[in-house]
């Protein structure tokens, strides 16, 4: 048996199948190289992407968070109206309650000067229960032409049932003097009648009270 190596055939042979094995193996890793590439392209693509999300994800928070901070602003201020708007209601009724007393001042004032002093041109005359001086009585027919004792609203009767005449009196003065709230055509004869009568507007108001007080204790009476 001849030696196998010495023959050139043989090595021909091994030659052309190395060659043919080296062939296939760098297929194989050519083909593995660009899955490798192509991998490595696809896991960048996803990274960017992820990169896009959570910026995105990041500018809502912050939109979510501005949202709860105006939200928060917004309620802090309606409640600070809410504050506001209290505060005033306490203002206008202390201011009411503040005018109510400053006309009970005035009116005990004008009785205290007009009993002192005797006013000679009063409407009224001290001494006594308060009864119309001459000028009072033209007041009442002035006021009369305008009907003002005819638009007054009259007081409920249970207030003055079985009340005694002072009562009744102090009643007329508190209606006239903190609860009439003159309509503007009522305003206007008023002020028409001080002026025509030469006397202030109180003056005339207080006119309007002895009138009324005196039509009502007649009525109570009976």
């Amino acid at each position: 048996m001849s030696d196998w190596y010495a023959n050139p055939v043989v090595w021909t042979l091994v030659g052309l199948a190395f060659v043919a094995a080296a062939g296939r193996f760098l297929y194989w890793r050519g083909r593995v190289d660009g899955d490798r590439d192509a991998f490595k392209k696809f896991m960048a693509d996803i990274g960017e992407k992820i990169d896009k999300i959570e910026k995105i994800v990041h500018e809502l928070r912050k939109n979510v968070h501005g949202l709860q901070q105006d939200v928060h602003g917004l309620r802090k201020g309606v409640h600070e109206l809410r504050k506001g708007v209290h505060e005033l209601r306490k203002g206008v009724h202390g201011l009411r309650k503040d005018v109510h007393e400053l006309r009970k001042g005035v009116h005990g004032l004008r009785k205290d000067v007009h009993g002192l002093l005797g006013v000679t041109r009063g409407v009224n005359k001290a001494g006594g229960p308060l009864t119309l001086t001459e000028l009072g009585k033209q007041v009442v027919k002035c006021l009369e032409s305008k009907d003002i004792f005819q638009n007054l609203e009259p007081l409920p009767s249970d207030r003055i049932h079985k009340k005694q005449p002072f009562e009744i009196h102090g009643i007329c003065f508190e209606y006239i003097y903190n609860e009439l709230i003159p309509s503007s055509e009522m305003d206007a004869a008023i002020r028409f009648c001080a002026y025509e009568n030469g006397v202030k507007y109180n003056d005339v108001l207080e006119v309007i009270a002895i009138e009324l007080r005196d039509r009502l204790l007649p009525k109570h009476e009976e």
